[in-house]
Formats: structure tokens, sequence, C-alpha cells
């Protein structure tokens, strides 16, 4: 009898994903978690934590950072901003369990997770695919000046489009990511070219922004001009983590994705007509009796893509 468990065992284990070393974690819900649980619209069945590494604009003379996780869900995968997150669920656990009942332990952990994840930007656009139907891509957009948080209608923007196909080239070369060994691709799409690394035992096609495609997941991926670089940091399979829709998303507008990127480089080549066009004149002259000023030079931003 205990000959046939070991053997029944064996088979089982034979049965595992590959990707069965992905350990799987019930994580803490931080504040955010609860309060976007209401706007669930799928499970994560697998969370890829990437460290960015970016460069907004072609002036700026050293990468800014941020941290950005791949929600892959059972209809939605989702690529977002999670500084803030990710930095609470990284702080002690005693202190994560107190403060679900205790508010004073609340307060202190989020004070500590905003002071950890203040280094980080965030910048960056969050994509969904999947949400507003099959085979579609979202891109949401906020194009805020640094000193004004706007919670109203004209400085967000979302657009919808196909999603989108890759032309790989397979290389030789390979390394290890977060313990899986990986693949080296390379592509070309909309004006800029990329290097990957992707990992043939976790049997996903996607990765960070809007690159996927490949037989596996991409855990890492640079461009040539070496302006964006993500790396993945951390794999898990999130217990009871939900995919949220996207936060205020009545007061984004949609636009094209040509007339995005329009928006784009007007916001950074002429930031005081942008400013004007977005808020108002009203609010500008309040703004300058504060002492706060719009910064007044132009700049070229580094992520336009090129559609033909």
């Amino acid at each position: 009898m205990e000959k046939a468990s070991t053997i029944l065992y064996l088979l089982l284990l034979s049965f595992l994903p590959a990707f069965s070393q992905v350990s799987s974690i019930r994580v803490t819900p931080s504040p955010m978690d609860i309060i976007q649980e209401q706007d669930s619209v799928d499970q994560a069945q697998l969370r890829v934590q990437y460290h960015v590494e970016f460069r907004a604009t072609k002036e700026d003379c050293f990468l800014s950072e941020s941290m950005q996780a791949l929600d892959i869900g059972n209809r939605i995968v989702k690529f977002f901003d999670n500084s803030w997150t990710y930095a609470f669920s990284h702080l002690p656990k005693e202190i994560q369990e107190r403060s679900k009942w205790n508010s004073d332990t609340l307060m202190l952990a989020s004070s500590m997770a905003r002071e950890k994840s203040s280094k980080y930007k965030k910048d960056l656009d969050v994509i969904m695919r999947h949400y507003h139907g099959s085979d579609i891509q979202t891109v949401f957009r906020s194009l805020d000046l640094d000193n004004i948080s706007s919670f109203t209608q004209g400085t967000k923007f979302f657009y919808d489009e196909p999603i989108p196909q890759f032309e790989w080239e397979l290389m030789d070369g390979d390394t290890i990511i977060c313990g899986y060994p990986c693949q080296r691709a390379s592509t070309s799409f909309r004006g800029r070219s990329w290097k990957v690394w992707y990992a043939l035992e976790v049997p996903y096609q996607e990765g960070p922004w809007k690159l996927r495609g490949l037989p596996g997941l991409i855990l890492k991926a640079e461009d040539t001009n070496n302006d964006f670089r993500f790396t993945a940091i951390e794999i898990i399979q999130p217990m009871g983590k939900i995919i949220s829709k996207q936060e205020n998303e009545n007061l984004y507008s949609k636009v094209s994705a040509k007339r995005m990127e329009e928006m784009t480089v007007f916001f950074y080549k002429n930031p005081g007509g942008y400013a004007r066009m977005a808020y108002g004149e009203k609010l500008l002259k309040t703004m300058e009796m504060m002492g706060q000023r719009i910064r007044s030079d132009s700049r070229t931003p580094c992520l336009i893509e090129k559609y033909e």
C-alpha cells in the first residue's frame, strides 16, 4: 500500500505545470487593495513584479525608477504602477498584520510605504488587454504637470487598439532570471528596437508594457537606445488578488492613439501652452499667486510610437 501511494504521488507531481516552483502566496491586502475590491474585473492568476528604469525625455541625464506589476488573470492582463502597494507588501509582516485592525499601525504602515515608494516616478502608462473587448488593448495615460494633481477631465486620456502582433527573431544567448532559464529574442516595434529574455518554463505569452507573443513569459526587456529597461524581480501566484478596473476611469477622455502621441509631445514641448489648455488661465493665476511656476523648458519625450 505504501509503495502504491508513493507511485501515485509521483504521478501527480508529473502533471503539475512546469512553473510550479512559483510560490502561491496569500498576499496581505494593502488599504489600496481593499478599496479597489469593489472595482474587481478579474482574479489574478500570476503576478510578475518588474523593476523599471526609464528615461522620460531625451534631455534626462539619468534613468528614473519605477515599480510595475504585470497581473495575468483568467481573462484580463494588466500592466500598471504599484510602487506604493509593493512597498507596503514588503513591510515587516507583524506591521502588515497589525495594520488590519489597528488604525494607528495602519497610519504608520501607510507612511512607511509612502516613504519607501517616494523615490519612484509614476510616469508610465497603464495597459490592459482584453479589458474593453476580446483582442483589444487599452492604454491609459495621465498628462498631469508635476506640481498639479488633477482630478478633473482634460489631462487624462485613453485609447483602444488591436493587441499588437510582433515579429520576433529568436537569438542565441541565455541567462537566469528569477530562477528561470531564459532565451533571448529581438524585435522592432513602431520605431524602436527591443531585445528581451523569456522563460519557456512559464507558459504565458505575456510581458511588460506592450511586449508579448513569445512562447514563454518575458522576464526582461530593454531597448537598444538604453531608454527603457524592465527586469522581473519576483513572480508569485497571488491567492485572493483581484484585478481592478482603471481608477477614476470616468475622468479619462477617449482619443485615438495618434492623438495621444500628439498630446504627449505638446505636453513636453510646450508645458505652458498645455497648462493653459488643460487647466485654464484662472487656475494658473492662482498658482502664480501661491508662488508656483509652470516649467517653461521644451523637452522631447522618449517613448513616442511611430504610427504609419
